[in-house]
């Protein structure tokens, strides 16, 4: 599978120390989506249910820096379907918004207590470790090749830490994470 990327941030090295380009390494994760909730939705979910992606804004990070916007793979657009279809050119999948700039509506609402403070879901498609030469000639080249069958193997991550796994499927034209193992109860992943 392959996504491209979009929007690459360009590293200034400017007065940087001298380092080999290929000493140092990063984790690049790519969340190919979004959702948010509230804590107390969490306790609700079981293996088998199907979380529905309800931000689908591609971009990859390096721990929570986001270093580019991705665009999906031929066989993951279905631009009909998006929440925000205006923020989208069906021709090339151009991301207009960025995440910051989407309003949710629960974003104004009062916390009354615990179970309602909000949560991030996040989708990662895969992962790579890289050097900085290697970044380097990913923002060069402009896509990214992820191991086959990603899409068997998303890693759930709620507000940063990983809960569970699943795999990207299709509900009523939505994308959606069916979850093969999640965090239970007694903070066990089944």
């Amino acid at each position: 599978m392959n996504l491209w990327l979009d929007k690459v941030t360009v590293c200034q090295y400017g007065n940087a120390p001298a380092l080999d380009k290929k000493s140092l390494y990063w984790s690049i994760h790519f969340v190919i989506g979004f959702s948010k909730t509230c804590y107390r939705s969490l306790v609700d979910i079981e293996v088998g249910d199907v979380l529905l992606i309800s931000n689908n804004l591609a971009y990859a990070v390096i721990y929570n820096t986001k270093i580019c916007d991705l665009i999906y793979p031929e066989e993951l657009k279905m631009a009909d379907h998006f929440e925000y279809e205006e923020d989208f050119e069906t021709d090339d999948f151009d991301i207009k918004k960025n995440e910051s700039e989407i309003y949710d509506e629960n974003d104004d609402q009062m916390i009354n207590s615990f179970e309602d403070l909000p949560v991030k879901i996040e989708f990662v498609l895969g992962k790579k470790i890289m050097n900085l030469y290697e970044i380097d000639e990913l923002c060069a080249k402009r896509i990214i090749s992820l191991l086959p069958e990603s899409e068997k193997k998303i890693k759930i991550r709620v507000n940063g830490a990983l809960t569970g796994y699943g795999e990207l499927v299709e509900v009523d034209d939505k994308l959606g994470v069916e979850i093969h193992s999640w965090l239970s109860g007694n903070n066990n992943v089944k």
